[in-house]
């Protein structure tokens, strides 16, 4: 038998100060309050896909109608629904989670263990789901608002170009076979036009709009694909996680651990709620603090980086449509062919995440991986919260300059209504060259098929970034030095 570890005075000096510390903290809930769950905080805008779409756009409704003498001409618009309630399975967990948590919460309070103030502790034990059967991924009323207000502020800044084209049978309008998009064009039409909007039917697997639906190689490779996610499970996994959960579960005075998945209902609580009425902090959301909230989006982010980002080369080859769409668009304008004077799309989350890959908007030079989260938490481009939340959306307007004008047509980007400027152009007001644009994604348009999409996954190209394979090789090295070195039972 070896001899017992020597216990030295530095070791049992750091031991006491921290029992004396958890000791303090246990006794004393008010004084914790105070750094913790204390005062409401302003609502937060760190909740991924799932952020309100009201903290997050462009409020300025300047007149953006004519640009250094370019006249706006087309406009091309493509929309994620606004926010919706959760799914009827998400809802489900939900009722059966969050009561189960109260009731265990209400037994923290009543033992002096949370350290939250108590009206932040009385909202979180009141908060209930608020939705009735039959609502599961309907479009809330808050996302009424959201599309109302898009299509109202886009018919301010183009004031003009709607004044020519000023009904909605000018342009064409196209969605997905669900409520919540078929009610976000609506409303959208309603803000624009101030009068109703008809809708075609829509196409069951719409190839323009859902891709991602009909992509087998993309299922099996990437979306139902465990590998393909492992650095989400890593990070879940690993310590940067365990200490968020740690910190929520001493804030809720819980002697036990949480487990991700107690925590990840709270989560869903918190920031539906809070994308339901942005006016002021959701309930739940005072279990978390400002570093915990970045933790979780992070979490959430890298989910999106690899199921439908840059993470893997598929993503970008299946995310094509929607961008030769545009190039069409604009080149039948330029050849003086168009069959409308815009065009307004309707869809969801992984088409708004693909197209922006594809487009280059939010690249990382470095991918996000378990183990960065400290140097991207705060200055990373791929920022779901801010680049693709409830009714994000992505619009190109082309402007048509007089003859004495060095181009014939200039382009400008929005992303959730903000002027963003295309890589490659340096344009101080992200008014660029279409010229350049359409060079910059001639190949993108000219190859974009899903034709591949019926192959394998391996033969359909399946592959990630040289950074990414590199992370992943030294993984698996580290997995098997390990596996090399434990001896056999």
């Amino acid at each position: 038998m070896s001899p017992p570890p020597t216990v030295t005075a530095t070791a049992v000096i750091l031991l006491w100060s921290s029992l004396l510390l958890h000791l303090l903290l246990l006794g004393s809930a008010t004084a914790a309050a105070s750094d913790a769950c204390a005062a409401p905080r302003a609502p937060q805008a760190i909740y991924s896909s799932k952020t309100a779409y009201q903290l997050v756009h462009d409020d300025d409704t300047a007149s953006q109608d004519v640009l250094r003498g370019c006249s706006a001409a087309y406009v091309w618009h493509t929309l994620r629904h606004g926010t919706r309630y959760p799914s009827a399975t998400q809802a489900a967990k939900l009722a059966e989670k969050i009561p189960a948590l109260q009731k265990r919460l209400r037994d923290n309070v009543a033992a002096g263990r949370a350290h939250c103030a108590p009206a932040a502790l009385d909202r979180m034990l009141a908060w209930t789901l608020n939705m009735t059967e039959g609502q599961g991924n309907t479009l809330h009323a808050q996302g009424e608002r959201d599309l109302q207000g898009i299509g109202h502020r886009l018919g301010l800044r183009l004031g003009g170009f709607f004044q020519r084209h000023p009904h909605p049978d000018n342009f064409t309008f196209r969605s997905t076979d669900t409520q919540r998009t078929q009610a976000s064009a609506k409303w959208y039409g309603n803000g624009l036009f101030e009068e109703p909007i008809k809708l075609p039917e829509p196409l069951p697997d719409d190839p323009l709009l859902e891709f991602f639906d009909i992509c087998p190689a993309w299922t099996a490779a990437v979306d139902k694909n465990k590998t393909a996610r492992a650095e989400v499970a890593a990070f879940e996994e690993g310590p940067t996680m365990a200490a968020a959960l740690a910190r929520i579960a001493d804030r809720l005075g819980f002697q036990e651990k949480l487990t991700y998945d107690d925590v990840s209902h709270i989560w869903e609580a918190c920031r539906y709620a809070q994308a339901w009425d942005p006016s002021s902090e959701a309930a739940w959301c005072a279990a978390f603090d400002e570093e915990d909230l970045r933790v979780f989006e992070y979490h959430a982010d890298m989910k999106y980086y690899y199921v439908d980002g840059y993470g893997h080369d598929i993503n970008l080859q299946l995310g094509c449509p929607l961008v030769k769409d545009v190039i069409d668009k604009l080149s039948a304008y330029e050849r003086r062919e168009p069959t409308s004077a815009g065009a307004m799309y309707f869809t969801h989350s992984t088409a708004i995440h693909m197209t922006l890959a594809v487009l280059g908007v939010g690249r990382d030079v470095t991918p996000l991986t378990a183990d960065n989260y400290e140097t991207m938490k705060n200055e990373r481009g791929w920022a779901i919260s801010r680049l693709a939340p409830f009714a994000a959306n992505i619009a190109v307007v082309l402007y048509e300059c007089p003859a004495t004008s060095d181009e014939k047509y200039k382009i400008r980007m929005y992303i959730n209504e903000h002027p963003t400027t295309v890589a490659g152009c340096e344009d101080p007001d992200a008014l660029c060259s279409w010229d350049d644009f359409k060079k910059r994604f001639a190949k993108v348009s000219a190859s974009c098929s899903l034709d591949f999409c019926t192959r394998s996954a391996a033969a359909a190209g399946v592959g990630v970034g040289a950074g990414r394979l590199l992370h992943l090789l030294a993984a698996a090295a580290a997995a098997l030095t390990l596996l090399l070195s434990t001896p056999a039972p």
